[in-house]
C-alpha cells in the first residue's frame, strides 16, 4: 500500500513538518510520483511507528537514529540492535515502577484526604 503525507500524517499523527523532518534525517525515504509528492510505503509507515513508539518512551532523536543504523545494516548491526533494544526494554519497566509509585501516592492522598467512595 502506497500512502500520501497527509494519509501518512493521519495514520501516524506525525504532522506534516515532522514527516518531512524524519526524511531530512533520512529516517524514512519516501519514494516521490510523477506529480513530485512524496509517496510513503510500508516500510515507512513501520519505522514511523518505530519512531512513535521510541518518542512515547522518551528517546532522543540522536538514539532513534543509532538503532536505524544498526537497523539498516542488518548483518553487522544484529547485536546492537538487540542491546539497544534491551535497554530500551529495562528504561520503560523503570517507567512503569515509578507510575506505579506515583499511583500509589495518589492512591495515599484519596485515602487521607477521605475522597474515595
Amino acid at each position: 500500500m502506497e500512502y500520501l503525507i497527509g494519509d501518512i500524517s493521519k495514520e501516524t499523527g506525525f504532522g506534516i513538518h515532522t514527516l518531512r523532518f524524519y526524511e531530512k534525517k533520512n529516517l524514512i525515504s519516501p519514494q516521490r510520483d510523477f506529480r513530485n509528492r512524496r509517496i510513503y510505503s510500508e516500510n515507512d509507515l513501520f519505522r514511523l511507528k518505530i519512531i512513535k513508539n521510541f518518542k512515547i518512551i522518551g528517546t532522543s532523536l540522536e538514539d532513534i537514529e543509532l538503532y536505524f543504523h544498526f537497523f539498516d545494516n542488518a548483518n553487522e548491526g544484529k547485536e546492537e540492535r538487540r542491546i539497544f533494544l534491551l535497554a530500551e526494554k529495562n528504561k520503560i519497566n523503570s517507567q512503569i515502577e515509578h507510575l506505579r509509585a506515583v499511583e500509589s501516592f495518589i492512591d495515599n492522598i484519596l485515602i487521607k484526604c477521605h475522597l474515595v467512595d
